[in-house]
């Protein structure tokens, strides 16, 4: 089993923040990836912020009524894979594996798919250096 964080996505260029409105799961509900979980609420947009994956909500760490900013962690979900298939899932969806390399622009919350990245990342790094002669 692994946890992963439900971040509240960003919204716009000047959205910050939003007021979590209606949570539409609770904790110990079975989710499916894409699934609406919460509702929220900015000076701009309402809007529903969809399951990451399939899994259980195991924490609700935003009450309804309260302010979130944007990257925050707003629950947390408990899932049947470990780093390998969260780290498979995001090399599926990513455009370009291009952002695996140097400066890891990506966010995750995994702390073992952190740390596989980097592994990797320095890896790479290495046999970049050596085949340039550095």
């Amino acid at each position: 089993m692994a946890e992963i964080e439900l971040i509240l996505p960003k919204m716009g260029e000047s959205v910050a923040e939003a007021t979590i409105t209606t949570w539409l799961k609770k904790e110990g509900d079975s989710i499916e990836s894409e699934e609406s979980v919460v509702e929220i609420a900015t000076d701009k947009v309402d809007s529903e912020v969809p399951a990451p994956e399939d899994g259980i909500i195991s924490k609700i760490l935003v009450q309804e009524g309260e302010v979130a900013k944007v990257g925050q962690a707003i629950a947390i979900i408990t899932t049947e894979g470990g780093a390998s298939s969260a780290f498979a899932k995001y090399m599926a969806t990513s455009q370009n594996n291009s952002d695996l390399i140097g400066g890891m622009s990506f966010q995750t919350r995994d702390s073992a798919v952190n740390k596989i990245l980097l592994d990797m990342t320095q890896s790479f790094t290495m046999r970049k250096s050596s085949r340039l002669g550095q």
